[in-house]
């Protein structure tokens, strides 16, 4: 097998000939910009890289609360919030009450894996639905006579429709013509 050659040969001098100045340089240009246009792409990722390190970096999950803070810094900060507020307007019973309130803050103490909210439980259950009857009620009424419908008639005053009253078979009635039937279809046999 001979060796490969190169897809990508040199021109020869009368192909070069062949091509003028502008076409030269064109290729030149464009082969320049593909090379800058691939830096280029090449520094912007590696900069958004970094600056995805760096904010992953400087991004440190902040306790809700530091245990290991000294009782004497505790409660220097306790003073301080305890001057931003009117005491003189309060009762004792209302500050002790609002401190614990402060203590267990419900959005602190809550289970954050369940996704209703905070006052869904002020709501009424929905067990209260299923106490309702399942069917509504109904009147005890005649049931409706169904109508049928004749072609209407036509005079002087207009059209004047046309009904006429179906026949309702109550279901005792209708159960007892099943069984004449069935005798009749006996003795005949």
């Amino acid at each position: 097998m001979k060796p490969r050659r190169n897809k990508k040969r040199v021109p020869s001098f009368r192909k070069l000939l062949k091509t003028s100045k502008i076409k030269l340089e064109n290729k030149l240009k464009n082969k320049q910009f593909k090379q800058e246009s691939a830096v280029k792409k090449y520094r912007k990722e590696q900069r958004k890289l970094r600056q995805a390190v760096k904010d992953a970096v400087s991004r440190r999950p902040v306790p809700l609360e530091d245990h290991k803070k000294p009782p004497k810094r505790m409660e220097k900060e306790e003073e301080k919030e305890e001057e931003a507020l009117p005491l003189d307007m309060m009762d004792e019973d209302d500050l002790k009450l609002m401190e614990e309130l402060a203590q267990k803050a419900s959005f602190i103490t809550r289970d954050l894996s369940s996704s209703e909210p905070v006052h869904a439980k002020k709501r009424k259950n929905e067990s209260v639905i299923d106490r309702y009857e399942k069917m509504p009620r109904r009147l005890q009424s005649e049931p409706e006579k169904e109508l049928i419908h004749l072609l209407p008639i036509k005079d002087k005053h207009g059209i004047i429709p046309q009904t006429m009253e179906k026949p309702v078979i109550s279901a005792e009635e209708e159960t007892e013509e099943k069984e004449e039937v069935v005798e009749e279809k006996e003795v005949t046999e």
